[in-house]
Order: C-alpha cells, then structure tokens, then sequence
C-alpha cells in the first residue's frame, strides 16, 4: 500500500497486518481533474480511499446551481454510503486535482469485513466518525448562511 496509514484516517486504527488485508481487496483508481468519479443518484459500487489529489462532492440546488457540500484530501474517503446502504449517492463526487484512490468494491469489501470481523469493527466506526464530523461541519455551515441572510 503506497499511502502511509498513518495519513488515512478511516485505516488509522488497523494493525500492519489488518491494512495488509485490506490491501488486498483494494486496486488502485486514477482520475483526472473534471472527471466524474460518482455521479448524484447512481449506484455506488464500492469505498473509495483517496491516497492523493483533491475532490469535491457536489449537490445540485434546483436545476443548474451547483453547492459543494465538502472538499475531501488525501486520507479521507467517499462512497461509504452507499456501499453500506446498498442506496443511490445522495451527491456527486467529482475530481479538482488528478487523484489517486485506493478501491475496495462492494462485493471484496463485504467479503473482507465478513471474514475478518475486527477489522470490521474498526472500519464502521471510522464510517460513523467520520459521517457524525460531516454532520457537525454540516450544521455549521447552514447556521452560517441562516445568519448571513438575516
């Protein structure tokens, strides 16, 4: 695994042997700057853990304006959602700077978590981490832009 877990937050807890499994239900993705990586609505079809570059996840407000809702760096991941809800993305994730990301799809990281119910453990309550973090920054932002229409 080329990333140090130490920098990717959701593997931070995993032993070099745990990592060392999870590497291997992961391939490595490249994209480049513009590119679509999940698009609003789709089905996701697996976690992605970005090892380099930066995205953006972007929701539509009506029809054409387009809102970032956050901006994800090396260590952070996207697509747990629907890879646990089995759900259509509730937003887009799209590429700023050409990004690398290690893939676990669907099936290898369920078959993963099944065999090996600690790293499993270690996995989702990163996802709840990291998801209660979102919220909170969520929340944040939408008192700010109440307060700033006042």
């Amino acid at each position: 695994m080329n990333a140090s877990p130490q920098r990717i937050g959701i593997l931070s807890e995993l032993s070099p042997v745990e990592l060392e499994l999870l590497a291997g239900a992961c391939v490595e993705r490249s994209f480049h700057a513009g590119d679509t990586i999940i698009a609003d609505g789709a089905m996701g079809d697996g976690l992605f853990i970005i090892t380099k570059g930066t995205v953006s996840v972007l929701k539509y407000s009506g029809s054409t304006v387009e809102i970032e809702l956050a901006r994800l760096h090396a260590g952070e991941h996207f697509g747990e959602m629907s890879l646990i809800t089995e759900r259509p993305a509730s937003a887009s994730v799209r590429v700023r700077s050409d990004v690398t990301c290690l893939f676990a799809s669907r099936e290898r990281f369920h078959l993963l978590l099944r065999a090996h119910p600690e790293i499993a453990r270690k996995v989702l309550l990163a996802f709840v981490t990291a998801l209660s973090r979102r919220r909170t920054q969520s929340e944040r932002d939408y008192s700010s832009l109440l307060h700033r229409e006042r």
